[in-house]
């Protein structure tokens, strides 16, 4: 009973942002703003929903499980991505998907560190997949904060994909947190595997996703009314995926809202509230739904090879 906080947290967050915005917005002009949905952008957001997180997402774990010499077939590659769908859903950061490493372990025989050392890899390249899009920004606007967040991105990769990089990680470990120093090794396990050139790769994979992802978010956006410049969607919306991403609310919910309102404080806030709903119902809500038909396998498969 006492770690059943950790259950009901996101939940509460969740709650809590979306009454802190409602309270600042008022709810009638956001019920307003979900009449008359424009169906063919609806359409191109649930197109590029299913083209990102559906097969994009299930390509590219497969072929980054493939790193550490395991044949990883695309049944189960898509297995685990919708089976942990709904499991995603309801924890903060993301953390079901470390139920990812017990899984290689006991179908694939993988190391308990490797294994947990793939899931990490996968984790970082999606999150400095948005690097690109703040380099975007500093080319065309000149942006300091985010040539500040772009330089410490850069920094962040050359340490954990070189060697050199890697060493430097390794050693401030054993000095700061010894007792530390294994997790560190599990978490680099696949930096080491993919070199610094295969890290770019995959990083420029993310990259591509994310920006159909941001599509996605644009035209869900769009079916609704708010009408983005390209640069803007495809510079802007990535950072709010990532929020929502990392959050802890439920599917990102209430985070992704905020974010919108916060950068575009000269759109119609009960709009981008809308469109972000929208696409709550759309990438998190359907896909979660959709996975439940994966749910019990992919449990089963956590527990014994079938």
């Amino acid at each position: 009973m006492r770690q059943s906080w950790k259950v009901y947290l996101p939940f509460a967050i969740t709650g809590l942002l979306l009454g802190l915005l409602l309270f600042l917005y008022g709810d009638r002009r956001l019920l307003a703003a979900f009449t008359g949905i424009r169906l063919a952008p609806l359409a191109l957001g649930v197109f590029f929903t299913l083209l990102t997180l559906l097969i994009g997402g299930t390509d590219r774990w497969r072929r980054i499980v493939r790193m550490s010499g395991t044949d990883l077939s695309w049944n189960d590659a898509w297995r685990m991505r919708l089976g942990g769908a709904p499991l995603k859903m309801v924890t903060p950061l993301r953390v079901s998907e470390l139920l990812r490493a017990p899984y290689l372990v006991q179908r694939y025989g993988i190391p308990t560190a490797t294994a947990l050392g793939v899931v990490a890899f996968e984790k970082a390249v999606i999150v400095l997949g948005v690097a690109p899009a703040l380099a975007v920004r500093v080319a065309v606007y000149g942006e300091v904060a985010s040539l500040y967040v772009f330089v410490l991105t850069a920094v962040i990769v050359t340490l954990f994909a070189t060697s050199d990089g890697r060493q430097i990680v390794l050693r401030s470990t054993r000095q700061l947190a010894p007792a530390q120093l294994p997790r560190v090794e599990q978490l680099l396990t696949a930096f080491s595997a993919a070199g610094f050139g295969g890290t770019l790769k995959w990083v420029g994979y993310s990259t591509v996703l994310t920006v159909t992802e941001a599509a996605a978010l644009a035209f869900c956006l769009q079916a609704v009314g708010v009408e983005l410049p390209v640069i803007e969607w495809l510079t802007v919306l990535p950072a709010v995926l990532l929020v929502a991403m990392v959050s802890f609310t439920v599917g990102g919910l209430g985070a992704r809202e905020a974010a919108l309102v916060l950068l575009f404080p000269a759109l119609d806030p009960h709009s981008l509230m809308a469109g972000a709903m929208v696409f709550f119902v759309v990438a998190k809500v359907g896909v979660s739904a959709l996975g439940l038909f994966w749910l019990p396998s992919y449990l089963r498969g956590m527990a014994k090879t079938d």
